[in-house]
């Protein structure tokens, strides 16, 4: 059955309700409209909103938020309607519509004209908010043009910077429940005000007033002297994020007139841009879903890992593809650019892993910009020549986070001009007030987060008609068509937020709801069998499998181990691999893997070492066979280097069972436990100086190296010093004869925490009479060949 379409997970099914409320937004020339979800309050009245971006420049529209924002979906929950004004000058036929105006910082002066219909506008019963930034940022966004328009309801823009949070609240409607207020906003922060006047100051930070409000007429006015509170809620927020939901709903219910109230809010935010093709459900179901993630980095660039531990990553957090592209720069060097992504394909090949590897890059010499797929790299620092080296190729060109430097704004300007074939409007989960590009053009979501530990962070589900991979999977060309015509959902998990089509985000929304019982009616099956007293090691691994497809958000991923973990051919199976608790260096050691066949006929399958380093076998692939209800143990020998972390990855595919089983991984890792030591002698007292030979390459591996050792005072722990290919200590001053006990904990990037072998040092004393100590040993490298040497040494310090 073709990944994406539901699989009923008929026994034992458990429903979970995820409540979503998605809202349609339609997009014109000049106005692109979102309407909210109504909310049932006797006293609440809903209103419709317009939020400006019609004097936006110098990139200034990436930073503000219209309706196609977290800002707009918050309000949406909570029974408003908003629309982005694109383009129309400001007057009474547009204002007309609408009850609450937005502005943040304008870049373009207001016309006379238009200062004139706000005016009215506001004297007349209607709401005004506007937001500001600081002086002086990057971008050179000022309060110059704000306050031609603010000025008239006694409040004004300072040109100066304000970055601290603040807990300093009048009463006021809109400080109704906040606990914090904080105007950063990622590069840039906040402005104060001043306030004369009827206006009031309700926020404010020392002698600084950060937040003010006005009753003009029939009307209402907020000014706030950070966009920060309405943009930051969840990913990086700081813990402000709560408070600045609250913030912005009393905001805009102020305005409205209506009654103070708690911010409520679903657990996913979704966000649409368009509502998609006309589709019928039977339609849409004919698509499969896919998940992957788009724009990462190894260390063919600046990435923090390997080719091969970002796929494993990959492999381990369900995605069914990922687009990978390092960085490229105007002058050709061996690695960059295409070549990490061509070593993750080639090992996937080589493996048959169930992942696709697609081949790009990030020009990086211009405004960066990714090209995938690519088959070659591409050397330029000229924009518009790397734009066309892509389309030689075959490729479609991104460009690539605009909100990171302000000479991104030329081509964010310009992007049409360019022919750019897709932007970016999340990178590395920041989503600030680019959301209303993906309402004029393909739009694009970025994990960009340089390291296999994030690798998910963003992810991008894409919707593909007939996949023309092999066996149905996806291919290259099926993520280029779906993203050119936006049937994909960008899923931001640091934030919980959705965006897409709302067809194809309610299809999304609907088959994560379905995993999710799928998963949960999976599980009561699996643990019904293991209460009763059967060993399924099998299906649990499939279990974990498609509980960590969800915590990354690939509904469809998860749904197929967990169909599989409750099948009786799976259930019919055992097995374990039993790895060394430690490893010494430079020693043999016995993988054992126990496999236990509870079928009525003999069941085979194959192991592969995907992955091994700072170890070694003579053979890497093994086929394990089992007669019918019967059990077999196979022992692989392995060999271990002088230092480094060990790392087994077995990949167990191929099950001859009569049905389809997907493939395992087993991953084991362990530290070559290389401690050694040395005694000095100081002046009558001695020093114990404390050394982990790493390698430079495992070094990368390791978070920490605490030792703990105990003097016979109690136990302490500290840090050790991470040099070039060491980790080392002095622990100085001990009395003659003392004895020491220490031992080494070390944590790594993957979450391992292992505890090396511990070591009693009993320093020479009493009687003057010396007590061996314990050997110390070397790694010396002569002539390229690493030869191991055992001393015993007892050093003395000279006075000082």
């Amino acid at each position: 059955m073709p990944r994406g379409r539901r699989i009923y997970l008929l026994a034992g099914i458990m429903m979970l309700t995820l409540l979503v409320n998605v809202v349609p937004s339609t997009p014109s020339s000049q106005i692109a409209m979102v309407e909210g979800g109504t909310f049932n309050t006797a006293d609440f009245v809903s209103k419709n909103i317009l939020f400006d971006e019609s004097h936006c420049q110098n990139g200034s529209a990436i930073w503000a938020p219209g309706n196609a924002s977290m800002f707009s979906w918050l309000l949406g929950e909570h029974g408003y309607s908003s629309d982005t004004n694109l383009d129309k000058a400001l007057d009474a036929g547009i204002l007309s519509g609408y009850d609450i105006l937005v502005i943040f910082f304008p870049q373009k002066e207001f016309t006379a004209g238009e200062l004139t219909a706000i005016e009215s506008f506001v004297n007349g019963g209607g709401g005004l908010l506007l937001a500001g930034i600081n002086y002086g940022n990057l971008w050179g966004f000022t309060a110059s043009q704000m306050n031609a328009l603010s000025s008239t309801f006694d409040i004004s823009f300072e040109d100066d910077l304000v970055s601290e949070a603040t807990t300093t609240f009048a009463d006021h409607n809109i400080t109704h429940g906040l606990t914090s207020w904080w105007p950063k906003l990622d590069t840039m922060a906040g402005c104060s005000l001043s306030v004369t006047g009827s206006a009031e100051s309700i926020i404010s930070l020392a002698d600084k007033d950060l937040t003010a409000v006005a009753e003009y007429g029939s009307g209402r006015v907020v000014c706030s002297g950070s966009s920060g509170p309405f943009i930051f809620y969840r990913h990086d927020s700081l813990n402000h994020g709560d408070s600045h939901m609250q913030f912005s709903l009393n905001v805009i219910d102020w305005l409205s007139g209506n009654p103070e109230r708690d911010a409520v809010v679903p657990e996913i935010a979704d966000i649409t841009v368009g509502a998609g093709p006309s589709l019928s459900p039977a339609e849409v179901d004919e698509y499969t879903l896919f998940v992957g993630q788009i724009h990462d980095h190894t260390t063919h660039s600046d990435g923090a890992d390997i080719p091969e531990d970002m796929l494993d990553s990959g492999l381990a957090r369900g995605m069914d593809f990922m687009v990978m592209t390092d960085h490229s720069h105007k002058n050709p060097t061996p690695i960059e650019g295409v070549t990490g992504a061509q070593a993750m394909q080639e090992i996937a090949e080589a493996y048959g892993l169930d992942i696709h590897i697609t081949v790009g890059a990030e020009l990086s010499s211009m405004r960066h910009t990714t090209g995938f797929p690519l088959t070659e790299n591409i050397w330029t620092d000229d924009e518009q020549t790397g734009i066309d080296a892509i389309h030689a190729q075959g490729g479609m060109a991104t460009f690539c986070h605009p909100g990171i430097s302000p000479n991104y704004a030329e081509v964010f300007e310009n992007y049409e001009s360019y022919g750019y074939d897709a932007i970016e409007v999340i990178n590395s989960n920041f989503f600030r007030g680019e959301g209303e590009s993906g309402l004029l053009y393909p739009f694009m979501g970025a994990n960009d987060h340089h390291a296999a530990s994030l690798v998910g962070g963003v992810g991008t589900a894409v919707f593909v008609l007939n996949p023309t991979g092999p066996n149905g999977q996806i291919s290259d060309a099926d993520i280029m068509d779906a993203c050119l015509n936006r049937r994909i959902v960008l899923l931001d998990t640091f934030s919980s937020m959705v965006y897409g089509e709302e067809l194809w985000v309610n299809k999304y929304l609907e088959i994560l709801a379905d995993a999710k019982a799928a998963v949960a009616a999976a599980h009561i099956t699996v643990q019904a069998v293991k209460d009763a007293g059967n060993s399924i090691s099998l299906s649990e691994q499939y279990m974990e499998n498609a509980d960590r497809a969800l915590q990354y958000w690939n509904p469809a991923r998860a749904l197929h181990p967990a169909a599989n973990a409750t099948s009786t051919y799976a259930l019919g199976i055992d097995y374990s691999i039993t790895a060394p608790a430690s490893l010494q260096l430079d020693s043999d050691f016995d993988l054992n893997i126990q496999f236990t066949n509870n079928h009525s006929y003999p069941v085979s399958f194959d192991v592969e070492f995907y992955i091994s380093s700072a170890v070694s076998f003579v053979t890497t692939a093994y086929q394990i066979e089992t007669a019918a209800e019967d059990v077999s143990n196979t022992v692989i020998t392995g060999h271990t280097d002088n230092y480094g972390l060990a790392k087994n990855y077995l990949y167990l595919s191929n099950f001859s069972t009569l049905e389809y089983l997907m493939p395992v991984m087993f991953r084991a890792r362990n530290i070559i436990d290389n401690v050694t030591y040395v005694v000095e002698e100081n002046e009558g007292m001695y020093d114990l100086d404390i050394v982990f030979y790493s390698g430079r390459t495992s070094s990368a591996f390791y978070s920490s190296v605490t030792l703990y050792y105990d003097d016979g005072s109690g136990e302490t722990s500290i840090e050790m010093v991470k040099e070039w290919h060491t980790y080392i200590i002095s622990l100085e001053s001990f009395t003659p004869g003392s004895n020491i006990t220490f031992h080494l904990r070390i944590n790594t990037i993957y979450g391992d925490t292992f505890d090396l072998s511990e070591q009693v040092v009993t320093l020479p004393g009493g009687g003057g009479i010396g007590i061996p100590i314990d050997p110390m040993i070397l790694l010396v490298v002569v002539g390229g060949i690493g030869v191991v040497v055992v001393l015993v040494i007892v050093m003395k310090k000279r006075g000082t």
